[in-house]
């Protein structure tokens, strides 16, 4: 009866699709997504570095015992998100093809420089063969109830033989070192393809590349296993070790360490590439988005590769609009005056001749640029920042309240668009003539908020970034922003983080405030992911998205979409809970379980009337099996992990149900059940929403998702419409029953004692004027 509590039956409905009892009564509170991770391992059948031999079940069970399951946080806060994605590991020896790919590198290696030991392979000209070899092993994924295959993703991990390698090539000594370079970015192992698959070259590097002046977010050899003498396979190795037991040990030590270290590399691809966290809890929804796109003059933004890329990140369903124009800064004054205001200067150190020496280096804070923006009369700025702000909504036809409803429902709706339209401003400062090393803030070049887009392009061609790769600093063309505006469009509109970026769970124990001493920081990166086909940070030069980045996007569209249902859904539930809640009395037949779960919502709603009290709050485990409980727990649950319902509230639900609670009033159980059942039917289109998301059918999870939302906001607007008559139809036939205040309680204890003290006195004083012989008797 309570809606707060069918908040957790409907989101339970997703991972258990039986009956629509038992599916409401599911214990199951969170959106369940399975997810096949496929691991290809190359060179590790004794036909690689050191004939190296690895065991299929060893990897596969190690992986599945440590991470199962993946439960992703939103930023900025970490909050943890409704959602857990249900890992499934197959690892499988790959033989035919491998020979043929380790000839095609051999073939693309080039040295950096004449004469020299270092190599690299341009990833375009090998890529063709890898996604041959991926597409006739890992095409096809996991069936999902029934409804086909879903797409997989593949982890390639290749363990070649140097010498095999050196001689297959042309000119290439015997002591050689190599590196992969996708699209021109940075040197490195490891890279992200076009499609759905990582790679993962054990025998390439080292490389070395992170921060300045970091302890952390360094790429080394360290991070990455390294196969070598002591874990030497073949038949003769296998004897040498069945002979000597000190040699037994050693390898089994030595290789009990590298598949520990490769399956810790695995999970961070797993957690960073393939089932990534979410930029933002919430995501506005939008049928058409429309860009305006207002770059200075001159500018070199390839529009075409623009409009591909972000047609890409959005669902078949929803148009894109890009609205290109150029302007002269010169000629918009209030905004040169913004551009002007912006203008800061932070302080750096740098190492010259065993000296320190600190210069400042100039930086344009686009947070700040963008509130004076906002505030400005100039069109070009306020006005389309507002027009950005405004959420235009339109509600569709389908409804199943009544007329009125129906009537409220238009006056939010535009009649001349049946979709929603989200305005997403683009200003790229085309600014010449600056100082070299002008960024926007945190050394960057694009600045993403809610509604607004601001990238920085300058005439420097290796603008310098505090970042180094082989021992020089890494740098960029400041003159190409094509790569900078589509990771922001990524952030902004698909609600996807950078690869090597993750979150810590608020949730977990061990994260405090950032105030706190020695607290850890909410953000995370491994910059082993910071390569291949992706435009984010510092070392990708690419200026498209892998489909990985493009799936990430549209899945993070529907649970976007999901998720603000929810957290509407139950809003409105919460003030429904405060009214029923007191009209709630347990009978006989409630169970232990259904006892614990009405005191923790009864707890709830004392929590909130003496929120302002002096009363201390009591310790949430003496509410366990209390049902008449009068004291104000702690709040049921910690704002911020909204979606995890406490424990008991679907046994409350179900003894609701079955009449085991009974309500004072019948007028409050009467809209109780209505509730009920409007709650109810939103439960097949959550399902169908549910079932579309698992299967991978993005586009019509999202479009039943964006109904559920319309009729959970029809609930809610119910709610608030006829709540405050139903409390004032119940506060004129009601006797309360109030709690005596504390100021309250101490003047009667003063009015009380004070009685006893005057009698006392009076007696006192009437005592001499007694007679002798009545003071006797007495």
């Amino acid at each position: 009866m309570q809606p707060l509590l069918l908040l957790a039956a409907l989101v339970s409905a997703i991972s258990t699709p039986t009956s629509p009892n038992a599916t409401m009564l599911s214990a199951e509170k969170v959106i369940s997504l399975p997810v096949a991770v496929n691991i290809g391992l190359l060179g590790f059948a004794a036909d690689g570095a050191w004939q190296m031999e690895l065991q299929v079940e060893e990897l596969d069970q190690l992986l599945q015992r440590i991470l199962p399951e993946r439960n992703p946080s939103c930023g900025p806060s970490a909050a943890p998100l409704n959602v857990v994605y249900k890992i499934e590991y197959n690892t499988v020896v790959i033989r035919t093809g491998w020979a043929e790919l380790s000839a095609r590198i051999a073939a693309a290696l080039r040295p950096i420089s004449r004469g020299s030991d270092e190599f690299e392979v341009e990833v375009e000209t090998v890529e063709d063969a890898f996604d041959t070899l991926f597409s006739s092993y890992f095409t096809e994924g996991q069936a999902v109830d029934g409804q086909g295959r879903t797409a997989a993703y593949t982890i390639l991990i290749l363990n070649p033989s140097r010498p095999l390698l050196a001689k297959q090539g042309k000119g290439i000594p015997q002591s050689f070192s190599y590196r992969y370079r996708y699209q021109q970015g940075l040197p490195s192992p490891i890279w992200l393809s076009s499609s759905r698959y990582l790679v993962i070259d054990l025998a390439a590097g080292p490389s070395g590349f992170g921060r300045v002046q970091a302890s952390t977010d360094i790429v080394s050899a360290a991070p990455l296993p390294t196969p070598g003498a002591s874990l030497q396979g073949g038949e003769q190795a296998r004897l040498r070790r069945e002979k000597d037991p000190s040699a037994a040990a050693a390898f089994e030590l030595h290789h009990t360490h590298f598949v520990a270290q490769l399956a810790a590399t695995i999970l961070s691809a797993v957690r960073h590439v393939f089932v990534p966290d979410s930029a933002a809890c919430q995501l506005p929804f939008f049928g058409k988005l429309i860009v305006p796109l207002v770059p200075g003059h001159p500018h070199s933004i390839e529009l075409s590769q623009l409009r591909q890329q972000l047609q890409r990140l959005l669902l078949p369903n929803q148009q894109l609009l890009l609205l290109p124009s150029t302007h002269h800064l010169h000629a918009h004054p209030q905004i040169s005056v913004a551009v002007s205001r912006a203008h800061q200067a932070d302080t750096v150190q740098q190492q010259l001749n065993d000296q320190t020496v600190y210069h400042a280096k100039p930086l344009l804070d686009a947070s700040r640029l963008a509130d004076h923006m906002h505030h400005t009369v100039e069109w070009l700025a306020s006005g389309l920042l507002d027009a950005a702000a405004t959420e235009h909504l339109a509600f569709l036809s389908k409804r199943r309240n009544s007329t009125q409803e129906s009537a409220d429902a238009e006056d939010d709706a535009d009649s001349d668009n049946d979709e929603y339209t989200r305005v997403l401003p683009l200003y790229v400062f085309s600014l010449l003539n600056v100082h070299p090393d002008l960024t926007l803030g945190s050394h960057s070049l694009v600045y993403t908020s809610a509604d607004a887009m601001i990238v920085l392009q300058t005439n420097s061609s290796a603008l310098e970034l505090p970042f180094t790769s082989g021992g020089r600093a890494v740098v960029t063309d400041a003159r190409k922003p094509t790569r900078h505006i589509l990771a922001g469009l990524a952030t902004a509109v698909g609600n996807v983080m950078p690869p090597f970026e993750s979150l810590r769970s608020s949730m977990s124990s061990r994260v405090r405030s950032p105030s706190d001493e020695g607290a850890l920081p909410l953000l995370q990166t491994d910059l082993l992911w910071a390569t291949g086909r992706h435009p984010f940070g510092p070392f990708s030069n690419s200026a498209s998205f892998s489909q990985v980045v493009v799936d990430a996007a549209q899945r993070h569209a529907v649970i976007s979409r999901l998720h603000a249902a929810e957290r509407k859904l139950h809003a409105a539930a919460r003030k429904v809970e405060e009214l029923v809640t007191r009209y709630v009395h347990p009978s006989s037949r409630l169970s232990t379980a259904g006892r614990t779960a009405l005191a923790r919502q009864r707890a709830r709603g004392l929590e909130r009337q003496h929120e302002m009290s002096a009363f201390p709050t009591p310790d949430v485990n003496e509410l366990e099996g209390i049902v008449e409980a009068e004291e104000a727990p702690p709040l049921l649950y910690a704002e911020q992990a909204w979606s995890h319902v406490a424990e008991g509230v679907g046994e409350l639900l179900h003894e609701v149900h079955a009449g085991s609670l009974e309500l004072s009033s019948k007028i409050v159980e009467s809209h109780g059940r209505k509730f009920y059942a409007l709650v109810v039917d939103l439960t097949s289109t959550l399902q169908a929403a549910c079932d579309n998301l698992r299967s991978q059918h993005y586009a019509e999870a999202y479009t039943q998702s964006n109904e559920l939302y319309l009729d959970v906001i029809s609930v809610a607007k119910q709610v608030d419409r006829e709540l405050p008559a139903l409390e004032a139809r119940m506060a004129c036939c009601q006797a309360p029953s109030l709690r005596t205040s504390s100021w309250h309680g101490r003047e009667i204890a003063l009015l009380f004692f004070g009685s006893i003290a005057l009698c006392a006195l009076t007696s006192r004083l009437l005592a001499p004027m007694m007679k002798p012989d009545r003071r006797k008797k007495l």
